[in-house]
């Protein structure tokens, strides 16, 4: 296996990987949605879009490294390309686990209140 082929192969595993958390981030965010108090409806949705995020986004990317592997193209400007969309994919992730985060300190918040 050829340098070329290791390195696109490397992508495209990333690629697949990404589309498996994106929609296990659209799944949190549902099941978020059906628990009964606004709260966690409203960050459940913005979660929920952030997994149909990363999901194109590693679609994109597993494109562009099929393209990649099929034309034995490891340029410079396609191998960016490709990194570029898998660092969107990621930083949909973190803005995710942010939002979750953000719910939580507002439960926190909320909890403590009522003490």
């Amino acid at each position: 296996m050829n340098k070329t082929a290791i390195s696109t192969h490397a992508l495209e595993q990333h690629a697949l990987k990404l589309q498996e958390h994106g929609l296990k981030v659209e799944q949190w965010g549902r099941t978020l949605q059906e628990r009964s108090d606004p709260l966690a409806l409203s960050h459940g949705q913005l979660i929920e879009e952030c997994g149909q995020v990363i999901q194109q986004k590693a679609e994109e990317a597993l494109v562009y490294t099929q393209v990649a592997i099929e034309q034995e193209d490891d340029s410079p400007a396609l191998m960016m390309l490709i990194t570029h969309t898998q660092s969107e994919a990621r930083a949909a992730y973190i803005q995710a686990i942010t939002i979750f985060a953000q719910m939580m300190q507002k439960r926190t918040k909320l909890a403590g209140k009522h003490l």
